[in-house]
């Protein structure tokens, strides 16, 4: 029986070509810069493929306990940040300040506010180096104390043979 040499052929439409997933650690901070939840990383096989990325968790903000802002919410502004190769891809503004939840089994933990939050974003690298994706968040300090909880974070990052969508010049966003 001959040889026969193997070749990569590119496969255009709805084909998923690799799936990449992971769930992201907890993270507990109290800092007001942005700060890095969690990463993964995925390398396109394909230069012209799309990479579809989707991010689920939760976020919550505590009450500040200490004197003199006790029972306060500590910020009325958190952001979630999809980072793409240290470029900022997505954000969710006020991604922690909606509904309210009572967390009376522990004293100590005050008040919670928070809610789920969910992305998709698809991407668009034009090539086939490494791919990073970072999430992030950033809260503003209204009253200098408090602790913000990220919890369930899911990341998964699907990459999708190119043809569906043409890239656009200067690797602009698809929706």
């Amino acid at each position: 029986m001959a040889l026969t040499k193997l070749t990569k052929h590119i496969v255009y439409g709805a084909t998923i070509v690799q799936c990449r997933f992971k769930d992201l650690s907890n993270l507990d901070t109290t800092a007001t810069a942005v700060t890095n939840w969690d990463n993964m990383t995925i390398t396109p096989q394909y230069s012209d493929s799309i990479l579809e990325v989707r991010f689920s968790g939760t976020m919550s903000n505590l009450t500040d306990n200490s004197a003199p802002n006790q029972g306060t919410y500590d910020s009325n502004q958190v952001n979630l940040i999809m980072d793409i190769n240290g470029q900022t891809e997505y954000i969710i503004n006020n991604a922690a300040t909606t509904s309210t939840a009572d967390h009376s089994y522990q004293s100590s933990a005050g008040r919670r506010e928070g809610k789920a939050v969910n992305m998709f974003h698809r991407h668009l690298p034009g090539t086939t180096n490494l791919q990073t994706i970072t999430m992030q968040t950033s809260r503003g300090s209204s009253h200098g104390g408090g602790n913000l909880q990220c919890r369930s974070g899911f990341l998964m990052a699907k990459e999708v043979a190119g043809g569906i969508l043409t890239g656009t010049p200067g690797n602009a966003f698809v929706n």
